[in-house]
């Protein structure tokens, strides 16, 4: 075509326009408009906001002269155009023709055409034709330049459009060709569906970058996206591909070189160099020649440091470190516990330290420092000092320094130290105690160490060092070190850092000892010994065999072991501790004792404390006015079932009892008797004592004693066998009933407030029943229960007794009982009655009812009676025959009702035999397919794994229904309840209402939050588990897959632990215990519990 015109603007705001030929146009500054009309036109914008028009022709358009923020619009129109930009956010339209456009940022759409875009961020729109996508740079991080192209139009299929990172990859740190897929860019889809993301880091798994999305592609599916999407044909994938390795090679120089994803090998070569891999793949740094810093990640790697000083900083996995020759420093205290590892120094004097979690430190030729709390040290040849707490240490050639830790410090889990390879005797290793000489107790600079710690040699085979650490104190002894094929006689002061050698002994079996008058320190051995103390106050200890420990006259301490020793205490106020099936006399003196399991503990004559434990004790205080106590230290709220046996013997006794079913006599004198715990039998015997329980069997004994209730039964109302019951209250004697334990559980009461609304008596049998109610006008959301039996008095009539027998005021009259109306909430409410006839309606929800009656009564003196329905509530009767029962009691709207400690559903759940909720082996895959062709067309995709992958993870929240290969209804399913529960459903119902509820249930009302059956609470279960609710999970579906094997509970009214430890036969089965329960566990008369402490 024939030459045009040059046409050529001011600085001001031009309007230029060119002709057919070929034009040539600058715009210069301002905001200049531009056209070049037919032609192959040359066009330059410059300065300002510019638009530009190639016309028809293949056009040059150039953008980059402008200045930074100048926003540019260029279209190229017909013919196949270049327009190129550098700089500001540029609007650029390539128009029909195989056009490339050029730009940093801005909105770049190509028009009909094969075209070329190359952007770095902004948007791009490729237009129709096969259209090729070059990013064309990835910006400056600390610049806040986190760049990304967005493109709209992406085109997949066999003339595809595709994606050129060429201009990139010489940016990925450490990239040295091939496909960058999987080790620093991957595809990842959107959750929503509609989005893929090419997301990028660009030095893999280092910790410089960070990851960015480099490209978003719009309604593109992550699955569709293959080779021929990108220019060098690679392969993409999603997510990164930890088994993608790169080998990274150094120079001569100071390098800095950091790894990626993927097993890594990195050689620094020569120079100073810093290596660095923090991935989980397990690399291989080798430092070489050097100076050099290796940090190895959290998988198992290979470090080498090679020659020079190096420092090596392991990871998290298990790392094998080589020091290699030279003074290294190897430092692996930030790695987490029990990481394993070996780390190896090599040759030079090498410094190296771990904690709890490397297996082995060896520290190779020369005089190496190896620290660590519990591992296996080696020092190998050379002068090394070796610090260890637990396990053991091999020195190797040389005097080495063993330092032994603190192991206070940790846990008593930690094992022993045994020192492999000591040598003693003049020239040999050192002992270094100097960590432990700080923990003992009273011990000043200079004295001896003597009295603190102790040698034991165990014949030919071995010496032990053991610290006590306040010498003849309270304090037990523990083993610090163990010295295989070291006699004691082979020690001498150069052994030990301190330069002083502790005590020792040897151990011969069966061994006798007798002190003198003077006060010492008797240790026994391994056999069955027998040691005397004579005079003084001796400490005298034995942890082995079944031995004799008396102490004779003074204030001894006396410390058995675990195998069934005998102590005598002896004159003085002696401290005797026993271990299991020990029998401890104190003698005179006052004594303080304790013993294991199965003890008998005396105390003898004197004020003496006696503490028992678990197991069937005996405790006899003996003459003087002793304490005995079934625990020692805080008090188990557990108990113990064991039978013990208590007695305070002669003078006024305190007796604390925290065991169940025990015996406790207090005999002479005025005693004081505690029951914390269970019902046991308390016997005060002659005197006026004081006897405090909550449940259990009271005799006062002759006297006038005194009877304080502590508490108010917790699961059973009612008249109750568990009440406080006392065989011989007499009115004549002056016995006396003291309240003032329990006022602080009366509602609403004060001091001078009258009790009578609270106290009242009912006549049962030939016995006369205290009953208590906290909360008589019901005003309390607190005390959710009727009255209950206070104090049960064995063959006595009301008239017997009069107000002197009470320490508070009480109208002593037998009074009946008002029936109660108690109405739920929309919750999970616990409704309770009193003695009367009561209406009991629970509402909304799945609610309880609890009685005074045993689950063992129901079909005897209880009786439960379904009546029917009633504003779509079921109505069952409750009928309580027992004397002093609590009558006829209506419920509307509650489905389970609480017995004693059992919970007992009062619809029992219909008999069928079908599937746990989506369970997969009876999932239809053919039949979900078949209903929704779309799902089929997804899976054939490869969207989706299979049929049930998608219901599982879409087709749920959806709403679609999850048809099964069995008819029916499921099995956590009751149609009935649900129809009765939902009258919107049973109005709606048909011909077949069963599995009408069932439909509605799976496809609306599982996600509407409504209840299956009446053991299983939607809403309770989603509040409790907040995790679940976040999830959108459904309830019923989360319980039945994962909650049940967690240990979660579908209402407070199942205790899914309880049942499976009550059922072991379950348990092994791995049966959900909701599913067992409901098919067969309520049918065989297995007992269920709640989940909560019900007050």
């Amino acid at each position: 075509m024939a030459t045009g015109v040059t046409r050529t603007g001011t600085i001001g705001d031009d309007v230029l326009v060119g002709t057919a030929a070929d034009d040539t146009i600058t715009g210069l500054a301002g905001n200049d408009s531009l056209t070049g009309g037919d032609g192959h036109d040359s066009i330059s914008g410059g300065l300002g906001f510019d638009t530009v028009e190639g016309g028809n022709g293949d056009d040059r358009i150039d953008l980059t002269g402008g200045a930074f923020g100048d926003i540019d619009v260029a279209r190229g129109g017909a013919g196949n155009d270049t327009i190129i930009s550098s700089l500001g956010e540029e609007q650029i339209d390539g128009g029909i023709g195989d056009d490339i456009l050029t730009a940093i940022g801005g909105t770049v759409a190509g028009g009909a055409g094969d075209d070329v875009l190359t952007l770095s961020y902004g948007t791009a729109v490729g237009g129709t034709g096969r259209d090729r996508f070059v990013i064309g740079g990835l910006g400056n991080p600390d610049l806040g330049q986190d760049w990304s192209v967005t493109i709209t139009d992406f085109a997949v299929g066999v003339r595809g459009d595709t994606l050129d990172l060429s201009a990139i990859l010489p940016l990925l740190v450490g990239y040295n060709g091939g496909n960058p897929f999987g080790r620093y860019v991957w595809l990842d889809q959107s959750p929503f569906g509609t989005e893929t993301y090419l997301r990028i880091d660009r030095d893999g798994a280092g910790d410089q970058f960070g990851t960015q999305t480099l490209v978003t592609f719009r309604n593109v599916a992550s699955g569709v996206l293959n080779a021929t999407h990108f220019t060098g044909g690679f392969t993409p994938r999603t997510g990164v591909d930890n088994s993608v390795g790169a080998s990274i090679l150094g120079s001569d120089g100071n390098d800095t070189l950091s790894g990626g994803w993927g097993r890594d090998t990195i050689n620094g070569a020569a120079g100073d160099d810093y290596l660095s891999d923090k991935s989980n793949d397990g690399n291989v740094l080798s430092g070489g020649d050097g100076r050099d810093t290796l940090v190895g990640g959290s998988g198992a790697d290979l470090l080498a440091g090679g020659a020079g000083d190096d420092t090596i900083l392991p990871g998290g996995g298990y790392d094998t470190v080589n020091g290699g020759d030279g003074n290294d420093w190897i430092d692996a205290t930030t790695a987490p516990s029990n990481w394993g590892g070996q780390l190896n120094g090599d040759g030079g004097d090498d410094t190296i330290t771990a904690t709890t979690g490397v297996d082995q430190l060896n520290g190779g030729d020369g005089n190496d420092v190896l620290t660590a709390i519990s591992s296996t040290l080696n020092g190998g040849a050379g002068d090394d000092i070796l610090t260890l707490t637990g396990g053991s240490i091999t020195g190797g050639l040389g005097v080495d320094r063993f330092i032994i830790g603190n192991r206070y410090a940790h846990p008593s889990s930690l094992q022993e130290l045994v020192i492999t390879d000591f040598r003693a005797g003049a020239g040999g290793d050192i002992l270094d105690l100097s960590q432990i000489i700080p923990l003992l107790i009273g011990y000043k600079p200079g004295e001896p160490t003597a009295p603190y710690f102790l040698i034991i040699q165990y014949g030919d085979l071995y010496s032990e060092l053991t610290v006590d650490l306040d010498a003849a104190g309270d304090q037990p002894a523990y083993a610090l070190a163990r010295l295989p094929n070291v006699k004691i006689t082979d020690l001498v002061v150069a052994n030990f850092f301190t330069g002083q050698l502790p005590g020792s002994i040897r151990d011969n079996a069966d061994r006798v000892q007798n002190g003198t008058s003077a006060a010492e320190t008797l240790v026994g051995g391994w056999g069955n010994d027998t040691i005397n103390g004579n005079d003084g106050n001796d400490f005298i200890t034995d942890a082995s065999g079944t031995n004799s420990l008396s102490g004779g006259a003074g204030n001894d301490t006396i410390r058995g072991g675990a195998d069934r020793d005998r102590l005598y205490g002896g004159d003085g106020d002696d401290v005797l501790t026993g271990g299991a099936e020990t029998t401890v006399e104190g003698g005179a003196g006052a004594d303080l004792i304790s013993g294991g399991k199965n003890a008998r503990l005396s105390g003898g004559t004197g004020q003496d404390t006696l503490y028992g434990g678990a197991g069937a004790e005996s405790l006899e205080g003996g003459d003087g006015n002793d304490l005995l106590q079934w625990y020692s230290g805080s008090f188990d709220p557990g108990g113990d079932s064991m039978v013990d046996t208590l007695r305070g013997g002669a003078g006024n006794d305190t007796i604390r009892n925290g065991g169940d079913n025990d015996l406790i006599f207090g005999e002479e004198g005025d005693d004081h008797l505690f029951s914390l715990y269970g019902a046991s039998s308390l016997d005060g015997g002659a005197g006026n004592d004081r006897l405090e329980a909550t449940t259990g069997r009271l005799t006062g004994g002759a006297g006038a004693d005194r009877f304080l209730p502590t508490g108010l039964s917790r699961v059973d109302s009612g008249i109750s066998n568990l009440a406080m019951t006392i065989t011989d209250f007499s009115a004549a004697e002056g016995d006396v009933i003291d309240l003032s334990g329990i006022l602080s559980n009366l509602w609403d009461y004060s001091p001078g407030k009258p009790l009578s609304p609270y106290f009242s008596f009912v006549k049962d049998g030939n016995d006369l029943v205290l009953m208590a109610d906290p909360d008589p006008l019901d005003a309390s959301p607190y005390f959710p229960r009727p009255a209950t039996a206070l104090v049960r008095f064995l063959n006595t009539d009301l008239p017997t007794l009069t107000k002197a027998n009470f320490a508070q005021d009480i109208d002593l009259v037998i009074k009946g009982y008002i029936p109660k109306t108690v109405t739920g909430g929309d919750g999970s409410d616990l409704l309770v009655g009193g003695q009367g006839n009561d209406l009991l309606d629970g509402g909304a929800g799945i609610d309880a009812a609890r009685f005074s009656a045993r689950a063992s009564e129901i079909n005897q003196n209880i009786k439960i009676e379904v009546v029917g329905t009633s504003a779509n509530q079921y109505h069952y009767r409750l009928i309580d025959t027992r004397p002093g029962g609590e009558g006829t009691d209506n419920l509307y709207g509650v489905e389970v009702g609480i017995f004693g400690d059992q919970v007992i559903p009062l619809r029992p759940h219909p008999t069928i035999t079908s599937i746990p909720l989506f369970d997969p082996t009876q999932f239809s895959e053919s039949r979900y397919l078949a209903l929704y062709p779309d799902v089929a067309a997804a899976v054939a995709r490869g969207e989706f794994a299979s049929g049930q992958d998608h219901y599982l993870s879409r087709g749920r929240i959806e709403g679609r229904t999850a048809p099964v290969t069995l008819d029916g209804t499921q099995v956590l399913f009751d149609a009935g309840f649900y129809l009765q529960q939902n009258p919107d459903v049973a109005n709606a119902a048909g011909s077949n209402p069963g599995l009408e509820a069932w439909n509605h249930f799976s496809r609306y009302g599982v996600r509407e939050g409504r209840d299956p059956n009446s053991l299983f609470d939607t809403s309770w279960y989603l509040s409790t588990y907040k995790d679940v609710a976040g999830s959108g999970m459904d309830a019923l579906t989360h319980f039945v897959l994962y909650g049940w094997k967690e240990g979660r509970d579908p209402s407070r009214w199942f205790d899914t632990s309880r049942y499976l430890a009550d059922n072991p036969d379950i348990a092994a089965a791995g049966m959900n215990p909701l599913t067992h329960y409901l098919l067969y566990g309520y049918r065989e008369g297995r007992p269920l519990h709640y989940t909560e402490d019900l007050i």
